[in-house]
């Protein structure tokens, strides 16, 4: 790949895309500001508007900007351009010979022989059982940065500072939130790397037969 050409990539099979900074990647050459903006622009407009030739149909949902979906201090973690494509679209890779069209649709035959990355609905479902919570009832919209402060809420833990996300309050018998107070702690972002933080031994084991039982870990 040539960098001093390459204003944008992406990962494979993912919806990804990073802008060569400067400043940031190691051979960047779009500039912070006004070019890295226009950039991005560019790019959503150009993929929100592609269509299946044979269609018509669009082929991208939306392409988001980092900034509209996450916050936080590593936030320069996250790709600059994240892309959804339309249901029931998924990513991968097809290597073409660069004779045909540049968007096409595969044959059957083409896609048997992909390898297709998981993928996620945008909504999920979200069922709340336990002491305290509202029976029958359907909360209408939360948002996945609520679920971890309302489970610590819900185990008597105190929510992080730092936490995004709000405890589903509605979700809950006025009484019994009333009863049990909602409290904040936990060790911040900035505090990780100060002496004195650190897993216990216990704790450590007990993360690792988690992440084994997950599959994560052998």
């Amino acid at each position: 790949m040539d960098w001093s050409r390459t204003q944008a990539f992406s990962e494979e099979r993912r919806g990804n895309i990073w802008i060569n900074l400067q400043g940031r990647d190691p051979q960047g050459i779009v500039e912070p500001g006004i070019e890295y903006e226009t950039l991005r622009s560019e790019i959503i407009a150009a993929l929100e508007s592609m269509a299946a030739p044979e269609t018509g149909a669009p082929v991208v949902h939306k392409v988001w900007r980092r900034e509209e979906l996450f916050d936080g201090p590593f936030l320069d973690c996250i790709p600059d351009l994240l892309v959804e494509v339309e249901s029931p679209s998924q990513f991968s890779i097809h290597r073409g010979d660069h004779s045909g069209p540049a968007i096409r649709l595969l044959t059957e035959q083409e896609i048997n022989a992909l390898t297709i990355t998981g993928d996620h609905r945008m909504d999920g479902t979200l069922i709340l059982h336990g002491p305290g919570i509202r029976s029958g009832v359907t909360i209408t919209r939360v948002d996945m940065r609520d679920v971890l402060p309302t489970v610590l809420y819900m185990m008597g833990e105190p929510v992080p500072v730092y936490a995004e996300g709000r405890v589903v309050e509605e979700a809950f018998l006025a009484e019994w939130f009333a009863a049990h107070p909602l409290t904040y702690g936990g060790v911040g972002a900035q505090m990780r790397d100060q002496e004195g933080y650190a897993y216990s031994e216990k704790e450590h084991r007990w993360i690792e037969e988690r992440l084994a039982g997950l599959g994560y870990m052998d």
